[in-house]
């Protein structure tokens, strides 16, 4: 009992005394957690406020100015006939859509007469007095502003400023002025809101009704503004914070409602996310205290253990070094060798006996091969003495195609201290040789894929430039005409020298987009399809025009055709289709009747799609397989063979897109697909 005592219980009481103060550590580490907790909460609230407050004021003002605007507009109007004082009103009507930003205004009268400041007619069955807006204007009595409504010219949801306007004899209701908000400006609001922990922000009226609310949400926010709404309406504070649980999550709202309309501006935070941080760090100190205190016990015994062990490792090490089939040699800080083993002997040629502890340096006295030694010093002074990091050598043998593989790893203490270094060298001969093979195979096949591609891109140019070409001729031929007989205006002059500059640069940029073809630098961008395919209908619209062909564009203009993609190789694409369809319609016209080629753009969920119909001499029967191959033409001598098979390439290749047929004759109809978005 005497023995056990004396030899193990130092141990134990160590082992107590560590428990205890882990113990208090974790006590501690809850306790500070608590405070914290409080205190990030408080904070979170009060910035939230501030900033729903601020933004909450922001769109006040904006409202006001709205109001202002149309209160104004709505006291120049009550004294208008709308018979006698048509333009007048409709001139007030358009300043105030411009002053106001409004994506409309207009006016409805008791006896269903409408005007409007955009060219908009109404039609037949549209009566002011029925719409919500007039409604809204009549029982209010005063300024106010609509809930969402479905808008008879957009046919989709709209928010509207009205204005009753009454007979200022009798005091009966006259009219009711009714402007349209455009609430693109408080949407980037809310979108430039920064809202930290996950949260989101999102304008709603006093009857529930979402107004704006942020772009590009998840499923599940979006599914999360809803109970939102409902916390917001429950509560009996018309001002504040309040909190709603959804999806087993907890969430902090924090609102307050508009002066200026029936509005309630809000932001969401998940409260998960605030104390994240918080949570993670308390679930960390716990950790990290009872791993200190089970790793400092077994650090105890380890050292206990490993104290016995030392010299049988110190034992093994040399084994090691000496048995090893890889030479290898151990230096110290001071650059003596330590250790050397066999192989490495072999390779330095060192038939004598060498004196371990002796520096590095002093090895050119009995090595053979000087010049592998001087690489080896070299490097192990670079590695000690000034990067303090791991260096690997390929040292190649171009006479026998042999290569050794040098690595010399530093041994760094605390403080980026170092004690010395392990040097191995291996013969990586085998590796060495494969992979110069590779590298010379891969060379020949770049430049043979380099030679091929050359032809094409001659031939490809000459085919794209000739109908900008034709286009300059005619353009500069029909204005020195103009010119000589002194038709032609000084406005309509600058325009044609502009659209001769248009077509120079569209030259320059189809040269550049060939030149560019099998690189992999040139990059994305975003554009809009609808305006890509407008410029290149505009520059091919001279050459059509001299042979009689009607050229026209048909999409949804007030659309927005958003893509990021290769502009360049759209257009080169439509170019070659137009040009094919133009000298079809030639081929069957000889006289000259009127031919016809229709651009349309539709699109899909993820795709647009563009079509080019003609109603020219067709495809011939026989040739539909080969279309698309190089080489191959419809139009006999005239034809290169370039154009469609280029398109074949640039759509597929680059532009990730289809081509195809979808009508070979009467008309002829070609269709492309693009994504919206090309990734990587």
């Amino acid at each position: 009992m005497n023995y056990f005592k004396r030899k193990y219980l130092s141990t134990i009481l160590f082992i107590l005394v560590f428990f205890f103060l882990t113990f208090a550590y974790i006590v501690l580490v809850f306790i500070n957690y608590d405070a914290n907790k409080t205190m990030m909460q408080e904070l979170v609230k009060t910035n939230q406020l501030n900033i729903v407050k601020g933004y909450k004021r922001q769109i006040d003002e904006w409202l006001s100015v709205k109001k202002r605007i149309v209160s104004s507009a709505s006291t120049f109007l009550e004294k208008l006939d709308p018979k006698k004082n048509y333009h007048d009103i409709r001139q007030i009507l358009q300043s105030a859509i411009t002053t106001g930003e409004f994506r409309s205004v207009y006016i409805g009268y008791a006896n269903d007469s409408f005007i409007t400041g955009i060219n908009w007619i109404a039609p037949l069955n549209y009566f002011p007095t029925e719409r919500p807006w007039y409604k809204v204007g009549k029982e209010r009595q005063s300024i106010a502003i609509t809930l969402p409504y479905i808008d008879s010219d957009l046919l989709k949801e709209v928010v509207s400023i009205v204005s009753p306007i009454y007979n200022h004899n009798n005091g009966e209701l006259m009219a009711v002025l009714s402007s349209d908000l455009i609430l693109d400006s408080i949407q980037k609001e809310i979108l430039s809101i920064n809202l930290p922990f996950n949260g989101f922000a999102f304008l709603v009226s006093k009857n529930g009704k979402i107004l704006v609310s942020p772009d590009g949400f998840s499923e599940q926010k979006c599914n999360g503004c809803e109970p939102a709404i409902s916390a917001i309406l429950s509560n009996n504070e018309m001002v504040g914070t309040t909190t709603y649980g959804y999806n087993g999550k907890k969430y902090l709202v924090f609102y307050e409602p508009l002066e200026n309309s029936d509005w309630i501006f809000a932001t969401v935070l998940n409260e998960e996310s605030i104390f994240g941080e918080l949570n993670e760090q308390l679930f960390q100190n716990v950790i990290m205290a009872v791993s200190f205190s089970v790793f400092g016990i077994l650090g105890l015994l380890l050292f206990l253990f490993l104290s016995r062990k030392i010299f049988e490792h110190k034992r093994l090490l040399d084994s090691f070094a000496h048995s090893s089939s890889h030479a290898m040699a151990i230096i110290d800080k001071h650059k003596n060798v330590l250790l050397i083993n066999d192989p490495l002997r072999k390779l330095l040629a060192i038939n004598e006996s060498i004196e371990l502890g002796d520096s590095i340096t002093q090895l050119k006295e009995i090595a053979g091969n000087i010049e592998l030694l001087q690489t080896l010093i070299e490097a192990v002074h670079e590695v000690m003495d000034c990067t303090f990091n791991a260096k690997i050598i390929k040292i190649p043998n171009n006479d026998t195609t042999e290569c050794l593989l040098v690595q010399i790893m530093p041994i760094i203490e605390k403080g980026s201290k170092i004690e010395g270094c392990i040097l191995t060298i291996n013969d990586i001969t085998n590796e060495y040789r494969l992979e110069t093979h590779a590298k010379e195979h891969e060379q020949i096949m770049i430049q043979h894929s380099k030679m091929a591609a050359m032809g094409e891109m001659v031939g490809a140019i000459t085919h794209q430039w000739r109908q900008p070409l034709a286009a300059l001729l005619v353009l500069m031929g029909m204005l020195r005409i103009q010119v000589k007989d002194k038709i032609i205006s000084e406005d309509r002059l600058i325009e044609s020298f502009d659209k001769a500059v248009e077509i120079v640069k569209f030259m320059e940029l189809t040269l550049q987009a060939f030149k560019s073809f099998y690189k992999t630098g040139q990059e994305k961008e975003y554009f809009d399809s609808a305006t890509v395919v407008e410029e290149v209908v505009s520059i091919m619209k001279p050459i059509a025009r001299i042979h009689n062909i009607d050229l026209s564009f048909i999409y949804d203009y007030k659309k927005d055709y958003p893509m990021f993609s290769y502009s360049n190789y759209v257009k080169q694409i439509l170019v070659n289709l137009i040009s094919n369809a133009k000298d079809a319609i030639l081929e069957k016209n000889s006289t000259s009747a009127e031919g016809h080629i229709i651009i349309t753009l539709d699109e899909t969920s993820e795709c647009y799609v563009i079509r080019v119909e003609d109603d020219g001499v067709g495809i011939q029967k026989g040739f539909e397989e080969k279309l698309f191959k190089e080489m191959q033409t419809t139009k006999g001598h005239k034809g290169t063979g370039h154009g469609l098979y280029l398109c074949k390439l640039l759509i597929e290749n680059k532009l990730n897109g289809t081509i195809k047929i979808i009508s070979y004759a009467n008309p002829t109809v070609f269709e492309l697909t693009f994504l919206k978005e090309i990734n990587g």
